[in-house]
């Protein structure tokens, strides 16, 4: 699916997610109009065909045309299918649309709030580890930890987020 900013009229390679999220929605591919009942053909034209064709059109005495299905010489009588125009539906106006993912900007309090949630997924599980794995660590890596979460700590208000040492 395509990402759009905001306003959706410009397209998104790369999105940082770390400054937004992105949200399901859908963008007007084509504005369909209506198209009103439309008359094919009338009963007029019907009834110079099945003449043309040799076939018996009668004349009710409702004014309607009827074409003979059936006769009975010994009566004179006949049965009759109603003519009527062939009519094309009318279809009502609709809206074609497309599925996009659209890209939301972090406002300051919910950047703050992502912060916090990236906090608690990246850092706390690390820091909260048992006191058996602390003390495999080396002097060198206490101290990079301890700046680590210091640094974890402070994010809401530096607005960076650390950079996780490669020996986590």
């Amino acid at each position: 699916m395509k990402i759009y900013y905001e306003n959706k009229t410009q397209e998104l390679i790369d999105p940082d997610l770390t400054k937004g999220y992105i949200y399901e929605d859908k963008i007007l591919v084509k504005h369909h109009e209506a198209i009103p009942e439309k008359v094919i053909k009338t009963v007029e034209e019907q009834v110079r065909e099945y003449r043309a064709q040799g076939k018996e059109v009668i004349q009710g005495d409702d004014g309607n045309y009827y074409l003979t299905i059936a006769y009975w010489e010994e009566t004179g009588g006949r049965e009759g299918k109603p003519i009527e125009p062939i009519i094309e539906s009318a279809q009502e106006a609709y809206d074609e649309f497309e599925g996009i993912h659209v890209y939301h900007p972090y406002s300051e309090d919910e950047y703050i709030e992502y912060l916090r949630m990236e906090r608690e997924r990246v850092c706390f599980p690390v820091i909260n580890r048992g006191a058996a794995w602390y003390r495999t660590l080396t002097a060198e890596q206490e101290e990079e930890l301890q700046a680590w979460y210091l640094a974890w700590l402070d994010v809401t208000k530096t607005k960076t987020m650390p950079q996780t040492p490669a020996w986590i």
